[in-house]
């Protein structure tokens, strides 16, 4: 506790800005773990509370939006809004404890299957380092299991209850949660029926940059070196991997912050979590730094210790600039690659083909905002081009449809449409545009707008899809 407690203090001016909340069956408190703040001009109330300098702590609103409310409630016992903190304490508590349970199960029977599990991010740290669990909220279940073991992996989860949302080289359809071609750190998804909680199954620990390029070769033996110094420990009637300690520092906070799409942002948890492993396994910096020179990552270590380091009571939540970031990624680059490049080749390819669906689609969105309101056309321009030999569908893939929804969307902001007439005109567009391609699209036209169909199901054509890093 003194480590928190001493040394210099970098204020951070912070303002906390919430996300959209999702319901579950907890309450909308479980939400904070996946919410990040930004920073405004104003106090640095985050930063005084976690590095421990004496100071009136955060109101329960920021607590909550940085996901620390529980933690407050155990370490600020005069705020003046505990009742509150009590019961979000509770309430993160009680949610662990039935994810726990379904977790364990799952882990066991895959132990059964020879499919070995390692746990790190939220879930270990509530479960496994901290105190408290109720100090940790988490959003998702991140478990590793190696890469050849995912069909064996996702039969048993299947058979424990868990739904399938997606795995990796599963055919490629319309509705797929990931584009054709992904190259990303995960091997499948899944969610708990009852719970509303979400299960990650990773094959690398460090993200990408991208998911587009084959460039994982330093991720890939980043996990492979942390899955040779992993340790595997009793638990709920079975066994589970854990990161080694100094891991769980240099690969679980130091390498995701740099190396993927956090881009060097800190969350105010990276403060408490980083303390709260060092006080659990009485780490030191020196060998925090030794491990990260073992790795060959001490240069990534020293940027995220430079701004987030216990030892030194030394905290900044402030969004670094873009200049900042590209010295950073610089600095790195012997130990993680080009990370600029490495994005600057995928856009640059990315840019010539939006163009190209957007000079497509902006004639149709407009055509269509002009006329909105009469009956459009409701199927493919030549039905018998829709279909393949033998009368099948022609099949829509992912990357198809997520460009097609990105390029008008995109026409819908351009031509400044009216809120209340986009979901409406995106479905005809979609319909229009998918129809001229070839593809078996159709609308559903009622009082209450225009609903896409293909291969029977409808499609959702108005939502905009976050591009791919």
């Amino acid at each position: 506790e003194s480590s928190h407690r001493s040394g210099r203090n970098e204020r951070a001016a912070v303002e906390v800005v919430p996300c959209a909340a999702r319901r579950t069956p907890w309450g909308d408190n479980a939400r904070v773990a996946s919410e990040t703040p930004s920073v405004a001009s104003g106090g640095g109330a985050l930063t005084r509370f976690l590095t421990g300098v004496p100071a009136p702590p955060p109101d329960l609103a920021t607590l909550r939006v940085a996901g620390l409310s529980g933690l407050a409630y155990v370490r600020a016992p005069d705020h003046p809004e505990r009742a509150s903190l009590q019961a979000d304490f509770m309430r993160v508590t009680a949610r662990h404890l039935a994810v726990r349970q379904a977790v364990g199960r799952l882990v066991a029977a895959w132990r059964a299957a020879e499919v070995e599990a390692l746990v790190f991010k939220g879930f270990h740290l509530a479960e496994f380092v901290y105190p408290s669990p109720g100090e940790r909220p988490y959003h998702d279940v991140d478990l590793v299991v190696r890469p050849e073991r995912i069909e064996a992996a996702c039969t048993v989860a299947q058979a424990q209850g868990w739904r399938l949302v997606w795995r990796l080289g599963e055919p490629d359809h319309a509705r797929a949660a990931r584009s054709a071609g992904y190259r990303g750190h995960e091997l499948a998804q899944f969610r708990h029926p009852e719970l509303d909680v979400v299960l990650d199954l990773h094959r690398r620990l460090a993200h990408n940059t991208h998911n587009r390029l084959p460039f994982a070769a330093m991720q890939t033996r980043l996990t492979e070196a942390a899955w040779a110094a992993s340790v595997a420990v009793d638990w709920q009637g079975t066994v589970v991997r854990l990161l080694e300690p100094h891991d769980a520092v240099v690969v679980g906070l130091a390498i995701n912050r740099g190396w993927g799409s956090d881009d060097w942002q800190l969350k105010p948890r990276d403060y408490p979590d980083l303390a709260a492993i060092v006080a659990r396994h009485g780490l030191t910096s020196e060998g925090l730094r030794a491990r990260a020179r073992a790795l060959g990552v001490p240069r990534t270590l020293d940027v995220f210790l430079g701004r987030c380091d216990p030892f030194r009571a030394r905290l900044s939540l402030v969004r670094p600039s873009w200049w900042q970031r590209r010295v950073w990624n610089v600095r790195v680059a012997p130990e993680r690659g080009w990370a600029d490049l490495e994005r600057g080749a995928v856009r640059g390819v990315e840019l010539g083909h939006e163009a190209i669906e957007l000079a497509r689609a902006l004639p149709v969105v407009r055509r269509l905002a002009r006329t909105a309101g009469r009956t459009p056309e409701t199927g493919p321009a030549n039905p018998s081009d829709a279909r393949l030999e033998g009368g099948a569908p022609r099949p829509l893939g992912s990357r198809a449809w997520r460009d097609l929804r990105r390029a008008i969307h995109r026409s819908l902001r351009l031509l400044n449409v009216r809120e209340s007439l986009r979901a409406d005109l995106a479905a005809r567009a979609a319909c229009t545009l998918l129809g001229r391609r070839g593809y078996d699209a159709r609308l559903d036209v009622d009082g209450g707008g225009a609903t896409l169909w293909h291969d029977g199901s409808p499609l959702e054509a108005h939502d905009p899809i976050a591009d791919d890093p």
